[in-house]
């Protein structure tokens, strides 16, 4: 199998970039507009992005609610680190159980924010998700509690399946698919509202996208009431959501609540939002491979994604480019804490998948901002393969390496990628700032 030689390709020479590109082959250069049109098949193609959705789907089912032993994601390779991560079988009764060559995947609060993919489930809470443990409250800062004259707030963390959504807001009539907002609007109105002309306001972390999944999504619900206990918020929006007949998993799950100061709001009080876009490796491969007209090796492609990515981290920039439609905020201005590109394989659903992870952390993100990000960068990598001609790249030049920076530094629209789609993103936590 091709994709399977190209993985492993070259691991000797880890301080180059080896392309395995055959010289001698003849080169065809598309024209602009054709690989614009062929980055576009490729991210239209839902068949791309099985393991998003087994991840997703995963978090949504039975057996992850009753506690999944196992790691969603296997971290396989990581350039920043220059070696393969090999499997690590977990043992259920040894969960404290290392291999040494495994990547340790948190060594910062950022990657932390992570944790639900890489880390054992027993690790991040014994209860399965009914509560969170020490390690998830380092990640999650709640406001204090404090009580209003009359009534609750409650902090809700929910996870669900994009596909089955119109996004998070509410639509106009028309719309064919429901909005998570009116879906938990729908389920909580009944034990939380007492006022039939007014609906119950539901604020958000981090309003996604139609198609787009969340596997933490942070909600705040108000009511005045003061018999409602968190485990009746957690109830009614659990009880009664409909099951996908050929999954098996239900499209929205409601993993914890927790009652908050009157002063928290989870979309100005959040300190910083992560996401993962995920991408099948083998049709990116071939993407690769065609347009370089011989074998590219996956970890050459995600060391140069991950290398354009990385000279974004720490930095505060204008990302007006990678944005869409009318700004309504003051600036475009956003930092980007985690920026990482890498390889893993799926440890969830009945198969095993290859995927190319990208991992982002900021203080704030632009509408669509993550979704043409990642379809730059892409199509950035295609550009690098197909400018070699066949060419060995022995080392990452200044200029390569900069290719998306200076996307960013020119300001322009123009020069950016359409959005990727919609089914690789998924919203997977937030840390929120300390309020007394």
């Amino acid at each position: 199998m091709v994709f399977t030689a190209t993985l492993t390709q070259g691991l000797s020479n880890t301080r180059s970039l080896p392309t395995n590109v055959k010289r001698g082959l003849s080169f065809s250069r598309e024209s602009s507009s054709g690989l614009d049109k062929r980055l576009r098949e490729f991210f239209e193609n839902r068949n791309y992005f099985r393991a998003s959705q087994s991840v997703v789907e995963s978090v949504l089912s039975q057996e992850c609610i009753n506690g999944l032993c196992q790691p969603l994601l296997f971290p396989i390779y990581d350039s920043s680190n220059e070696h393969l991560c090999y499997r690590h079988q977990y043992n259920n009764h040894d969960d404290d159980a290392h291999d040494p060559k495994l990547m340790d995947v948190c060594d910062n609060d950022d990657e932390k924010l992570f944790d639900i993919l890489y880390e054992t489930t027993s690790k991040r809470s014994k209860e399965g998700y009914k509560g969170e443990d020490d390690m998830t409250k380092t990640n999650v800062i709640i406001a204090k509690p404090r009580r209003r004259k009359k009534g609750q707030s409650f902090k809700v963390k929910v996870a669900y399946r994009g596909r089955d959504f119109c996004g998070w807001q509410i639509q106009a009539a028309g719309c064919n698919l429901p909005s998570v907002q009116e879906t938990i609007i729908n389920r909580l109105d009944p034990i939380l509202n007492v006022n039939p002309n007014k609906p119950l306001d539901v604020r958000v972390c981090g309003r996604t996208d139609s198609g787009v999944s969340a596997i933490g999504q942070y909600c705040r619900v108000r009511t005045v009431r003061d018999d409602v206990r968190v485990e009746d918020v957690q109830k009614a929006i659990n009880d009664g959501i409909w099951h996908d007949n050929h999954t098996g998993v239900v499209p929205l799950l409601c993993t914890n609540v927790e009652q908050v100061s009157e002063k928290f709001h989870p979309t100005f009080d959040a300190s910083c939002r992560a996401y993962v876009y995920l991408m099948d490796a083998p049709p990116l491969v071939a993407l690769c491979q065609e347009l370089a007209c011989g074998d590219v090796a996956l970890k050459d492609v995600v060391s140069i994604m991950d290398s354009m990515l990385g000279r974004m981290q720490g930095e505060t920039l204008d990302y007006i480019a990678f944005s869409y439609g009318k700004v309504k905020t003051e600036n475009t201005l956003c930092r980007l804490s985690h920026v990482r590109a890498r390889i893993v394989e799926t440890n969830c659903g009945e198969q095993k998948m290859m995927a190319v992870a990208i991992e982002l952390v900021g203080d704030r993100f632009l509408r669509r901002m993550v979704r043409i990000l990642v379809a730059t960068a892409v199509r950035e990598v295609l550009l690098v393969f197909q400018e070699m001609r066949g060419d060995r790249l022995e080392t990452m030049d200044e200029m390569t390496q900069r290719r998306l920076l200076s996307i960013v530094e020119k300001k322009d629209r123009s020069n950016t990628a359409k959005a990727a789609a919609s089914d690789g993103l998924i919203f997977v936590d937030a840390r929120f700032r300390v309020k007394e």
